[in-house]
């Protein structure tokens, strides 16, 4: 990326408020590709005093980073760092039409004084990218170019008045776009409404372009990819955690290693997953509240856990609690004849719609 115009910053440029640490660049002649120079004690200045520091660029988009980053960077650089921050033009991106991507499409970049880049940081980095024009919420989403992969994929956020909001732990090229997909399969479907959203979000794809085949059973890998995309967890190089996780596992290895580093899967037994089994419905429960626990332990803590099922017998021990909380915070419900039915198997269908809920459960929690 071009460094473009570099500002660097003073004492005089940044201003406290009692919320953070404010950089006004509005009033520069090129904020569509400006690199901000921060030198090591204004950096240490800020990152102690446990405020955010705000970089407000232009009308298109703000940038704000939590002091616990700006001194994790600070550590790795001897005399400062730099933020650049760059704008790049609808037409470099093929996937979408122009007409979908909503926002400015903003590269974000930070690197030390030794020109390294720090791509990962300890929380979440917020970036406010302005609505250019109206959208359907439930079909929009905030989205990260993977430029190894060469497409879009999902990174969440959600609009507030006129921004959306997006946080993120890693730095690329973001964007918001409005996706308004569907499937001729699903036309009629009950979970119609929850299969578009989260396919229009990136998250969940068809088995086909056109078709989603609703009614097919969920293996444990695919929905353990499914909650990683979802939760944004980083992935690392194959380990070979599991012995029946192989590396040719391509589509999903990294994924399912991911989701056992995080504590949301376990094996079936020591070093097995199980990878290729058709999951239950106590067992997609209990994955889905640790991923939550995962995202905001919080979440839990107030659960009363006063609804019963009939067949509590039948659920294993370790997924009795995480039913029940999954439940109450609405996410899963038993049938007409108050049962569970721990160990019937999961739709891709039903699997729309639990994600579809826990998100909702997540966001609420957010605003």
């Amino acid at each position: 990326m071009r460094e473009g115009k570099v500002i660097k910053v003073t004492e005089e440029m940044v201003k406290a408020t009692d919320q953070d640490w404010k950089i006004d660049l509005t009033e520069s002649d090129q904020t569509a590709n400006i690199t901000v120079s921060l030198a090591k004690d204004i950096a240490n200045k800020i990152a102690n005093s446990n405020k955010p520091l705000t970089l407000i660029a232009n009308m298109n988009y703000t940038v704000s980073l939590p002091a616990r980053n700006l001194k994790y960077i600070n550590e790795k650089s001897d005399s400062g760092i730099n933020i650049s921050l760059k704008e790049r033009k609808q037409q470099d991106f093929e996937q979408f039409p122009v007409q979908q991507i909503k926002s400015a499409i903003l590269d974000v970049t930070i690197t030390n004084d030794k020109k390294e880049t720090i791509s990962r940081f300890p929380e979440p980095i917020a970036l406010y990218l302005k609505i250019q024009k109206p959208v359907q919420e439930n079909k929009t989403t905030g989205a990260y170019y993977n430029e190894k992969l060469k497409k879009w994929e999902y990174a969440g956020g959600q609009l507030k008045g006129d921004y959306w909001i997006i946080l993120t732990e890693h730095l690329s090229t973001f964007a918001v776009i409005s996706n308004d997909k569907t499937f001729k399969d699903i036309h009629k479907h009950w979970a119609k409404e929850e299969i578009e959203s989260l396919a229009s979000k990136l998250i969940i794809h068809g088995k086909t372009d056109d078709t989603f085949a609703p009614e097919q059973k969920v293996t444990r890998a695919e929905f353990a990819v499914l909650l990683v995309r979802t939760m944004q967890i980083h992935t690392e190089e194959y380990k070979g955690i599991f012995k029946d996780v192989p590396m040719q596992k391509a589509w999903a290895a990294q994924q399912i290693e991911a989701a056992y580093r995080a504590g949301i899967v376990y094996g079936t037994k020591e070093e097995y997953f199980k990878p290729d089994e058709n999951i239950t419905r106590e067992q997609m429960a209990a994955m889905i509240i640790r991923a939550i626990e995962y995202k905001d332990e919080k979440r839990l803590q107030s659960l009363k856990l006063n609804k019963k099922f009939k067949d509590m017998q039948r659920i294993n021990d370790y997924a009795k609690k995480p039913v029940l909380q999954a439940a109450e915070l609405g996410i899963i419900f038993g049938r007409a004849n108050g049962n569970f039915e721990p160990k019937t198997q999961t739709t891709r269908a039903e699997a729309a719609v639990m994600l579809y809920r826990m998100l909702n459960v997540l966001k609420s929690d957010s605003q």
